[in-house]
């Protein structure tokens, strides 16, 4: 048996040198039935909570969302909902397939949720989470989710998984004792063979969930992978659908019983990095490499691209395109040339591969096509103020900043990709309150509304005063985004208009995120991910910028209630106290602007959805002429 698996491993490593050149710079030889897609930042596949929206590519969801944001059937082929909301049933579509041939059945679909559930705990307890952190997503019966079937396949016999908590997620089975084999690839498949004693770092397997940090001390910036703990966790991407049981009622057939009724639990299925659908093994319950989707991850080379080669057995049709490359290009300016030169042949399919705004009008010629889309789950961004800061406080002051700020002046600075709007909602949207009224910009009523507010001194340099102390603030922002530099310079010249100074600070994604964790900025421009999840108290996360008892009680009843009205109507409720407080005097909605070369990439059209534009790429095909 070793001696097969490593003749496997030998065969994948021989793969992916003859393949390698497919992803090699400019002037080097690349393989015209490879795409190349440009990216901003490494994409570790096997880490499936990473919401990139490169995952749709190998992994897949029981459900999925069409164009107009309803749900529709993906590898379950129907589902019921009972009366009171608490019980869902799906019916697994046959001859649906993982990547290596193997059907997907009930079972499988039950060891995924319970991989996720287990490997969340583990993640929070091995790196010390608070204890309401560890709760989330326990199940009545205990964290294995079995409501009494002891039985099922792929139940633990340890119960509990004591070692992988113990000495971290892949443990010394997987790369000592168990799937890999104590001598393959000499002694750790990483060690001293095949990828060398940096890669993986002696802590990943070794002391601890992640050890010293995944990749090194830190993976991406320090930061989104904060410590070596993917953030999603530490933000939770939450389950707030409390899933007290699944029952596997036929080889295709499973329930998931939720402790109460929630609104979102479709969502959450329909969405790659939350509710994949991954493959169970014995040894290894479920190897983050093996899913669904139309690719197979091939080769990984470090930090710098990932090699995908179609699935044979994709249970949808055949996948048109053969290779892709998925090539890391930090430098958005770089990104771009590289696709106008033919080095690279599509780019922005991930929310943090943005084209710089004034490099969009550039890309228009007859080789290239542009696409902007505004997704059926918006990417709504916003300024907010800490309003827990002195500063801040006076719900007055902020809503001076609120009649300050010109949107329209802000729609000239971006309009290409972006589009100030009323709220936390996009005006498109099916659920936007039609009744929000947003502080219309009145610089003259900003100024006397400061005033009022005990602002009444000034500067020699103009800027106001109050108590002696001059009104002067720091604006935090990303420095890869460049939307937000634009974004961010236009707050800063328009409140200087009523004497309030912003100093526009630009840091890297990782010392942002540590900051907003820790409330330790005044002015900060970020992304709305996950609406409720803002500023509903009950889901612990460290991203609430926004809080209130009144809000807690509107977000329950949206994410809580059996009637349709009235969860609308709550929904409604949560926009007006938002836009209200003016803790966020600014919403904008940020488009996916997707680029491709259209004498390489033919028939692509990409999917309105931020976390999936690329979901139906292996519909497309590729001309075996390369551009130059």
């Amino acid at each position: 048996m070793k001696k097969w698996i490593l003749v496997g491993v030998i065969f994948s490593v021989g793969i992916g040198l003859i393949f390698s050149f497919a992803c090699t710079r400019r002037g080097r030889m690349r393989s015209p039935d490879t795409l190349i897609i440009g990216i901003a930042r490494d994409w570790r596949a096997c880490d499936i909570w990473l919401h990139r929206g490169e995952n749709c590519l190998v992994f897949e969801t029981l459900i999925k969302r069409d164009k107009e944001g309803g749900y529709i059937p993906f590898i379950a082929e129907s589902w019921e909902k009972s009366e009171d909301g608490q019980d869902y049933t799906f019916r697994i579509k046959k001859g649906v397939t993982f990547s290596d041939g193997t059907k997907v059945t009930a079972y499988h679909v039950k060891e995924s949720f319970l991989y996720i559930e287990k490997s969340k705990e583990r993640l929070k307890t091995a790196n010390g989470y608070p204890e309401h952190y560890q709760n989330q997503g326990r199940n009545k019966e205990g964290d294995n989710g079995d409501n009494g079937n002891k039985g099922d396949k792929g139940d633990n016999k340890e119960n509990g998984d004591k070692e992988d908590s113990d000495k971290g997620l892949v443990d010394k089975g997987l790369v000592g004792k168990g799937l890999v084999g104590k001598g393959l690839v000499d002694e750790g498949l990483v060690g001293k063979g095949l990828v060398g004693k940096g890669l993986v770092d002696e802590g990943l397997v070794g002391k601890g969930l992640i050890g010293n940090g995944l990749i090194d001390n830190g993976l991406i910036d320090n930061g989104l992978i904060d410590n070596g703990l993917i953030d999603n966790v530490a933000y939770n991407l939450p389950r707030w659908s409390e899933i007290s049981s699944v029952e596997i009622l036929d080889e295709y057939t499973i329930r998931f019983h939720l402790e109460q009724p929630y609104n979102l639990f479709l969502d959450e299925l329909a969405t790659t990095h939350i509710s994949p659908i991954l493959k169970p093994t014995p040894d290894e319950k479920v190897p983050g490499f093996i899913g669904t989707g139309p690719y197979i991850i091939c080769e990984q080379k470090g930090t710098q691209d990932v090699l995908l080669v179609k699935n044979l057995h994709y249970w949808r049709g055949e996948v048109k395109i053969p290779r892709i490359c998925l090539k890391v290009i930090p430098d958005p300016k770089t990104r771009v040339s590289a696709l106008k030169t033919g080095d690279i042949d599509l780019t922005g399919i991930d929310s943090i591969d943005q084209i710089p705004l004034d490099m969009i009008p550039k890309l228009k010629s007859s080789h290239l096509s542009v696409e902007k889309l505004s997704s059926i789950d918006p990417a709504v961004h916003y300024l907010a103020l800490n309003y827990q800061e002195k500063l801040f406080a006076d719900i007055n002051v902020r809503k001076a900043i609120a009649m300050t700020i010109s949107q329209n002046k802000i729609n000239d600075l971006i309009h290409e990709s972006a589009l100030s709007i009323d709220g936390p909602v996009p005006q498109n949207n099916a659920l936007y309150n039609h009744q929000i009224m947003r502080r219309r910009n009145n610089v003259s009523g900003a100024r006397q509304m400061l005033a009022e507010a005990g602002w009444t001194g000034r500067s020699a340099d103009g800027t106001i005063m109050k108590d002696g102390k001059k009104f002067s603030v720091t604006l935090l922002c990303n420095c890869s985004d460049p939307i937000y530099k634009a974004v961010a310079e236009g707050i800063q010249t328009q409140l200087q208009g009523v004497g309030i100074a912003v100093r526009v600070q630009h840091v890297e994604l990782g010392e942002q995120i540590e900051r907003m964790r820790n409330k330790t900025f005044e002015m900060a421009l970020w992304p709305q991910m996950r609406y409720p999840m803002f500023y509903y108290t009950k889901c612990p996360s460290w991203l609430n910028v926004y809080q209130s008892t009144e809000l807690d009680d509107a977000f329950s009843v949206f994410l809580h209630s059996n009637d349709p009205d009235e969860s609308r109507q709550a929904f409604y409720t949560t926009q007006e106290l938002i836009t209200d407080s003016c803790v966020q005097p600014l919403f904008f909605e940020v488009f996916n602007v997707v680029a491709w070369n259209n004498t390489r990439l033919l028939e692509f059209e990409p999917f309105s959805l931020s976390w999936n534009l690329d979901m139906d790429l292996w519909k497309a095909r590729l001309s075996l002429s390369l551009f130059r």
